[in-house]
């Protein structure tokens, strides 16, 4: 032991030498100045630690509180291992986590494992730091070992984890590949057989085998034809593997109230480009079910998007019937604020698409939400300005508030957009001019502004901005 371990051992063990001297001296028949009534003793309990591994566990935590983890890590890991406690190796590791010593940990639990096989909290914290090491090929002796210790019962729950243990992989074909055989061989029993499958096959679709995910996908649905996660994959197969929509429709028949998975695959075609149908399913579920705010938001949304404006207002209002009333002070509910502004814009988009200004500058007055204030001006200045009021537009954007130097630009931007949209190239030309003295570095205003000159004819003036522009791009 060097010197300078022996040098604070002896000095923490004199101390406590000390104090044990002292307790048992009280413990003797000694007067004591007091009044207090006396107490029956208790009887000590013994520790089966013995003096050199008290000397080992006191020198590692000394060490560990001098700043030096790497020391603590090797002396607690020997005590570890000679006495085989879950608890120190579970200290040992959490130290080398700590010191963001990745390997020292592994090392550790791979240790523990080795003391106490039987020991699942040691196959899962084994299981759990190869995986965050990215090494999927390591993680197969361990998983077998924990399926095998797990009971019956439990080996569903443990297999379902995987996914979302390697969801962060580097390499998701290389945990594909490497947890393929374990998955296989849990597939052929039949109380691990459906869960297999659904992991085996998300694993596959992160991995990139799309073709492979949808088979095991079809397998599924046929060994669990009431399981919502073979559902779930063909949705997420829809883009790449068209086949897999003939899982849903299937479900759908079979379900015709299954309304969770008709909204679902309403925006599953929606996501696919194919409006129309999308339309119908989310139709469908609001007519069987009035009250759902989500299908009537979707059916909004994408009502919107085709540009038929009726049926998104008539949609939209509706959905806003359905959610809870404004915030109170005691209900700050951050998120349905959120969907009642963005809501708000949706309808004044509407609103603007059926060529009724003032009823769209109604919808934006209500939205108050500060991420939104520059969005929501500009609107209102692009109304002012489709009305002939381009002044009172640029007075809406110019009294936003100039607190930080991102506002100052975006507001410079917004305003020479409004110019734009105008037609007034001068105007922007101006505007973004002034930007510029404020922003001499930013390549992509000066850019813009060449923009203008060239929109103005001003070819000597939009060459030399664009050598600006070359010079600050790298």
């Amino acid at each position: 032991m060097p010197e300078n371990y022996r040098r604070k051992g002896q000095l923490a063990l004199t101390l406590l030498a000390a104090s044990l001297i002292t307790s048992a001296a009280l413990a003797q028949d000694v007067p004591v100045a007091s009044d207090a009534p006396s107490t029956p003793t208790v009887p000590a309990v013994n520790s089966d630690i013995d003096a050199p591994l008290f000397y080992q566990l006191l020198v590692g935590e000394i060490e560990l509180t001098s700043g030096q983890p790497g020391v603590a890590y090797q002396v607690l890991l020997d005590a570890a291992r000679r006495t085989g406690d879950e608890a120190l190796f579970k200290r040992v590791i959490n130290i080398a986590l700590q010191a963001r010593a990745g390997d020292q940990a592994l090392i550790a639990a791979k240790a523990w494992r080795d003391a106490t096989p039987a020991s699942m909290e040691a196959q899962q914290m084994t299981i759990q730091l190869l995986a965050v090491m990215n090494r999927p090929a390591e993680v197969v002796e361990p998983l077998r070992a924990m399926l095998a210790n797990t009971p019956s019962a439990q080996r569903p729950a443990l297999l379902a984890s995987l996914p979302r243990l390697f969801q962060r992989a580097a390499e998701p074909k290389k945990v594909y590949a490497a947890l393929t055989p374990v998955l296989q061989d849990a597939a052929r029993q039949p109380d691990t057989r459906t869960v297999a499958l659904i992991v085996q096959a998300r694993l596959a679709l992160s991995a990139g085998e799309a073709a492979e995910a949808l088979r095991l996908t079809q397998e599924v649905a046929k060994a669990a034809p009431e399981a919502d996660d073979a559902m779930q994959l063909a949705l997420e197969l829809m883009a790449t593997q068209p086949e897999s929509e003939s899982l849903i429709i299937s479900r759908l028949q079979a379900q015709p109230d299954n309304f969770a998975l008709r909204l679902a695959y309403g925006r599953a075609l929606a996501r696919t480009q194919r409006a129309s149908e999308a339309v119908r399913e989310f139709s469908t579920v609001t007519k069987a079910q009035p009250t759902n705010a989500p299908a009537w938001f979707a059916l909004g949304t994408l009502e919107l998007d085709l540009r038929h404006h009726e049926a998104a207002d008539v949609a939209l209002r509706q959905y806003l019937q359905l959610i809870p009333a404004a915030t109170t002070p005691g209900n700050d509910d951050t998120a349905l604020t959120e969907a009642r502004q963005q809501t708000w814009l949706m309808l004044a988009q509407a609103a603007e698409q059926r060529g009724d200004l003032k009823g769209a500058e109604a919808w934006l007055l209500k939205v108050d939400a500060p991420a939104r204030r520059l969005d929501t001006q500009f609107r209102r200045a692009s109304l002012l300005a489709r009305q002939g009021k381009l002044d009172q537009g640029r007075k809406l954007i110019q009294a936003l508030p100039e607190e930080t130097t991102d506002e100052i630009r975006a507001k410079l931007m917004a305003e020479s957009q409004l110019l734009r949209d105008a037609r007034d190239w001068k105007g922007a030309l101006d505007v973004l001019a002034k930007a510029n003295e404020k922003f001499p570095d930013d390549a992509d205003l000066i850019y813009e502004q060449s923009m203008m000159a060239e929109k103005l004819g001003r070819v000597d003036e939009m060459e030399a901005l664009l050598k600006r522009v070359i010079a600050l791009k790298p």
